[in-house]
């Protein structure tokens, strides 16, 4: 999805670049409105998702879960989109990780309301507290690297990355539209399920592609047209494809008039899988990166 990410933020460099040593980080006001708006956010999608279970109005419950690829896009936003500012950083992450826990306890319960597989419960219970922890890690991991190699020209990179995620925010805006207009009754939960999974896999890739390209650094052309890359590398680019490829399975299968309940949650679980293996390598390759930048320049950055 992001193929064409490095040039564009070459690009950006190079159009904006100033002095490392008299750039000045934004200061916390700039982006206190995408603060309170995320915040908001986040909290009225928590009290959707709660008030939903405690009715069980299944037609909220449908909506809410349709909401969630626009809500983690929002926080990726807030996240990437104030990378001049270093006082936003930390509250980006506890507000991811804050998000992600409270979720996990309404989803147990709504769940298990609901009389899903316990099976299947411990499986999602597991991957928000993944996300809340270890997706949170490495989002700062990034955002730190992000910072230090592009000194000088961090606002230009932060609109860069906007641009790009802005464009995955409209079409899950759009699939978030089209599922609500094609129903969300309590029989529709298994194409609502698929829709709301392949608008989470759209995020993904962006953000894999993100790591891969940006802080990696791993040279795709090499690596598909020469076979030029480390086993690690190779693993990272074949899991990003299979949840790219999972995410497409989910959206043939939310185009579907009445998928099978079975379908849409076996092919949500590739896609959970694949992320929790794609997040395996990437995590080790970009740690990787990250020890030989600091290994060949001192690191100065505040955390």
């Amino acid at each position: 999805m992001l193929d064409d990410a490095v040039h564009v933020l070459n690009g950006a460099h190079e159009r904006k670049k100033v002095d490392p040593q008299q750039e000045v980080d934004a200061p916390a006001e700039n982006y206190a409105r995408l603060f309170w708006f995320t915040l908001a956010f986040g909290v009225g999608d928590a009290a959707l998702f709660a008030v939903a279970t405690a009715f069980l109005n299944y037609a909220a419950l449908n909506v809410d879960l349709l909401l969630m690829g626009p809500c983690l896009s929002v926080f990726m936003l807030y996240t990437f989109g104030t990378l001049d500012s270093a006082v936003h950083g930390p509250r980006a992450i506890g507000l991811w990780a804050a998000l992600w826990l409270v979720q996990t306890v309404i989803m147990v319960v709504s769940y298990a309301v609901r009389g899903e597989a316990w099976a299947q419960i411990a499986f999602w219970a597991f991957f928000f507290l993944l996300s809340a922890t270890a997706f949170g890690w490495l989002m700062h991991m990034l955002r730190e690297e992000l910072r230090a190699r592009h000194r000088g020209a961090r606002l230009a990179v932060a609109r860069a990355l906007t641009e790009r995620l802005v464009k995955v925010v409209g079409l899950q805006i759009g699939l978030l539209v089209v599922g609500v207009v094609q129903g969300v009754a309590k029989r529709d939960y298994p194409r609502v399920y698929a829709t709301a999974l392949f608008s989470m896999s759209l995020l993904m890739a962006w953000f894999f592609a993100l790591a891969i390209d940006e802080i990696a650094e791993v040279d795709v052309h090499a690596a598909t047209a020469r076979l030029r890359l480390r086993p690690i590398e190779a693993a990272a680019l074949f899991f990003s494809g299979c949840v790219v490829l999972s995410g497409l399975g989910l959206y043939v299968i939310s185009e579907q008039s009445s998928p099978r309940r079975g379908t849409a949650q076996a092919a949500g679980n590739a896609l959970m899988l694949s992320i929790i293996l794609a997040y395996c390598c990437i995590i080790r390759i970009v740690w990787v990166a990250r020890r030989e930048r600091r290994s060949k320049v001192g690191d100065d950055l505040p955390a």
